[in-house]
């Protein structure tokens, strides 16, 4: 009995510790309370994780892909759609499973199960050992990641429907629209539950609210943009909100332009004298401090009057209206749509890439600055600055006009961007060096070619892949590998 009551409560803690979903859980939040103790007397410096193992890819993945860790095994899909379980304490092959289709988004597990979808157009449920248990064929193929929440995993498809399904036998419990209705427009988000609701939006630019037990329709809003694909909303059951983000309806360049134009008006200062004024203000951001909250007003002001540059949308959990215009300018890759936030919403703060003429912490003598990282409220929506200019160009970096996802865990938020992924103690401000690749070397040519990506950051594309927390350890998906790395000394 005592030998039982031990494992089970091992069992837990090892629980608490995993990253089963796509932004570590069901609302999407990208937050886990989570550690993984580091060296903070290194900020700025030498990296402050051991790398423990790294996982070559027998095959490339989505930019998209995460390794979710769960029960001991971190999982993650290919382009030949096989799904991968490797143990996360050897970085060894424990099992594959094939699909009949490119695997494109995150895997999500639960309890006994793993999940995934894939360009088949099925989902397909696997036990721990690599096991088939069930699939569950929709029309078309399916780009998002599965959500699972209280008994039910909720998977969007290409074919405009959204199936609740029994997490346990694969029974189809709802669908939305219902059979004989017409169907919605093509859907590449993955949807996000909580508060007993489930939220996607379908290519019509319409964001869903269904009731998460039968799929009654609670609300729809229709927003601005040309796409969903192929992000997620965050939800915050506590906050009781859920946020949105879509790709512009401008032309890239001409949405970035005309911003910098007006940041440059509103100032009466160019690139390079910003940065020449950074550089000589040691007290920058003190001396700026009251500016950026004035800046957010005005750039309320500025979305309110181009509407059509609006590409962030914070919604009310219950009722979908719309709670505040939050004053976020459009950041992101080649016309992408831009990261979400990170949400902790057990204590009502975010993290968002946002901009302003007063950064400290964007690229400066790069293209597309004025971008900075900050503390978002999520009840007002205002972006608090991060303090301390970053320490060293490789801790992480921030230009306008590239892809920065984020994810955070109890000490660190973490940036990922295309040179390497890098972090900012969410305590002290402090910025760290989280991890290095050596593809950078041969890949850095290929980079600046391609623009595109294959798994960001480390040598590996522009910004795509996310840094995950779970079991002690911090995992990424990186151009050739899949990489485990523990604190210092570890």
């Amino acid at each position: 009995m005592i030998t039982e009551v031990t494992s089970l409560l091992v069992w837990l803690a090892l629980a608490s510790q995993d990253w089963s979903q796509l932004q570590g859980g069901p609302g999407r939040t990208g937050y886990t309370d989570a550690s993984v103790p580091f060296d903070r007397k290194k900020h700025g410096g030498p990296l402050v994780f051991t790398p423990e193992w790294e996982w070559e890819k027998p095959c490339e993945m989505s930019p998209l892909v995460q390794p979710i860790v769960h029960r001991g095994l971190a999982l993650a899909g290919d382009y030949d759609g096989v799904l991968h379980a490797i143990d996360v304490a050897t970085g060894r092959t424990a099992w594959t499973y094939r699909t009949g289709g490119l695997i494109y988004h995150t895997a999500s597990a639960d309890g006994e199960l793993v999940f995934t979808g894939s360009q088949d157009g099925a989902l397909h449920a696997v036990d721990l050992a690599g096991k088939p248990r069930w699939t569950f064929q929709t029309g078309r193929g399916i780009v998002s990641s599965p959500c699972v929440l209280d008994g039910a995993v909720f998977v969007t498809s290409k074919d405009g429907h959204l199936y609740a399904l029994d997490a346990a036998r694969g029974a189809l419990r709802w669908q939305f629209p219902r059979k004989g209705d017409r169907a919605l427009d093509p859907i590449l988000s993955s949807p996000s539950a909580g508060g007993g609701l489930v939220t996607f939006g379908d290519e019509s630019m319409t964001a869903w609210g269904l009731d998460a037990r039968d799929g009654t329709l609670r609300w729809k809003t229709r927003l601005r943009g040309q796409s969903f694909m192929y992000f997620w909303p965050v939800l915050g059951e506590k906050t009781g909100i859920v946020v949105y983000r879509t790709a512009p309806v401008l032309d890239f360049h001409a949405n970035l332009n005309a911003f910098d134009a007006w940041l440059e008006r509103r100032t009466g200062l160019k690139r390079k004298e910003h940065e020449e004024a950074r550089k000589a203000d040691p007290d920058w951001t003190e001396h700026h401090r009251g500016d950026v909250q004035k800046e957010q007003e005005a750039i309320r002001e500025y979305l309110r009057d181009h509407p059509a540059e609006q590409t962030c949308f914070v919604l009310d959990l219950g009722t979908g209206q719309e709670r505040y215009l939050p004053p976020v300018a459009y950041t992101g890759g080649a016309g992408s749509t831009p990261a979400p936030p990170v949400l902790d919403d057990a204590r009502g703060r975010g993290w968002m890439v946002f901009r302003t003429a007063y950064s400290v912490s964007d690229g400066g003598y790069m293209v597309r600055g004025y971008t900075d990282v900050g503390e978002w409220d999520p009840a007002t929506g205002f972006i608090r600055q991060i303090t301390k200019t970053k320490e060293g160009w490789e801790t992480y970096h921030l230009i306008g006009d590239e892809l920065v996802l984020l994810s955070a865990n109890r000490d660190l938020l973490f940036l990922n961007s295309w040179p390497n992924n890098g972090a900012v103690s969410l305590d002290t401000h402090d910025s760290f060096n989280v991890c290095r690749d050596r593809e950078v070397a041969h890949l850095r040519e290929k980079l600046w070619v391609s623009n595109a990506g294959t798994a960001g950051g480390n040598g590996g594309g522009h910004g795509d892949a996310t840094l995950v927390t779970a079991e002690g350890r911090i995992l990424w998906q990186s151009a050739r590998f899949i990489r485990a790395s523990r604190g210092a000394g570890k």
